[in-house]
């Protein structure tokens, strides 16, 4: 067994490496290195990629990202993969123990599944430090994708589900499209402006990461996924890198030429995000109004958000949804992390922006 142990200075070399490009299994993908080295928190000697190989083929992998909570240096948990014939040996948490080390105890994570965040509680001695609660909201059917990927047993009635799509969106289609208010106007832009960094500044004054232009602008000239087929490299990377839909767009909402909101959307795979939303609450039914004709325009089959403010409005418009599911995310601490109880984490907080 072998641990290989890389910086982000180091993350260039590895993916142009003989061993690289003969690995049936990549720790990870040329997108993430190049946002890694232009992330504006991460200096050259932090390390960020840990590897577990085995007669030097790749057995688990684990990637961070360096980040900042208030004055802290930190980091978040990303993408962590073990080999199918070598889970249940530990060798997540042992690499996860290494990241640990290196950064003083002072990470975080989010989006887990139920099983592993039981286990960065018990035995890597995460704590909750907030759980979001937030709404998904189905407008289109997709019970032919959706039921033989979570259920394999039901993949033979996929012709039957498809049929149930089909006679769902049709009906669905009748409903009403999206009219904006007269008033009401979007603007569509690919890097933040300093209207929108004045506009959202008293609404970051109470997050626990509120973000510069500079982060901002890193986001979106260095995303993880990239619109285009899969190919040689996304074959062998086992988390998003390639998708035929990724847009993540910031959207400024004018009511009578005033501002009244921004926010960022993500549409991947015709599912919508919204990471970051910064409106007054009377505002609230302009901000959705914008979003549901956003997810028309898209073809969305289901949009996901945490916005209480949002979420309230929302389940007044049951007319353009056939479902919704509550559900949470949960984001946990390391015990030597100070995470202050006046401050919020929000949706797109930690990599989830990315992806």
């Amino acid at each position: 067994m072998e641990i290989k142990r890389f910086k982000v200075k180091e993350l260039s070399e590895l993916i142009h490496s003989d061993w690289y490009k003969k690995s049936e299994h990549l720790p990870i993908s040329p997108e993430r290195v190049i946002s890694q080295i232009h992330n504006p928190f991460a200096h050259s000697d932090d390390e960020v990629l840990y590897l577990l190989l085995i007669d030097n083929i790749l057995v688990a992998y684990r990637l961070v990202l360096p980040s900042y909570i208030g004055t802290q240096k930190m980091a978040w948990l990303s993408c962590v993969w073990v080999h199918p014939n070598h889970r249940r040996k530990g060798y997540g948490v042992k690499l996860t123990k290494l990241a640990l080390e290196f950064w003083d105890n002072k990470m975080m994570g989010t989006n887990f599944a139920p099983s592993s965040r039981a286990m960065y509680q018990d035995k890597l001695q995460f704590s909750i430090s907030t759980i979001l609660e937030g709404n998904r909201y189905y407008t289109q059917f997709y019970f032919s994708e959706l039921f033989p990927k979570k259920r394999p047993i039901l993949k033979w009635l996929k012709p039957i589900f498809s049929v149930i799509d089909y006679v769902g969106n049709q009906f669905l289609k009748r409903k009403k499209k999206i009219v904006l208010n007269e008033n009401v106007s979007i603007q569509r832009l690919e890097f933040i402006d300093k209207e929108s960094l004045e506009f959202i500044a008293p609404f970051q004054n109470k997050e626990q990461s509120p973000k510069t232009k500079e982060e901002w602008d890193w986001i979106v000239k260095y995303p993880w996924v990239i619109k285009g087929s899969q190919n040689n490299i996304s074959k062998r990377y086992h988390f998003s890198n390639r998708s035929t839909q990724f847009d993540f767009h910031l959207y400024k909402i004018f009511k009578n030429k005033n501002l009244i909101g921004c926010i960022w959307i993500t549409v991947h795979d015709n599912f919508l995000k919204t990471p970051y939303l910064y409106f007054e609450k009377e505002n609230a039914k302009y901000i959705q109004n914008t979003i549901l004709k956003i997810a028309q325009e898209n073809k969305v089959k289901a949009i996901t958000t945490f916005d209480a403010n949002l979420n309230e409005v929302m389940a007044q418009e049951k007319k353009y949804f056939y479902h919704q599911k509550s559900i949470k995310r949960y984001f946990l601490s390391s015990k030597d992390l100070k995470i202050s109880n006046k401050r919020l984490f929000i949706e797109g907080d930690g990599d989830s922006i990315f992806t």
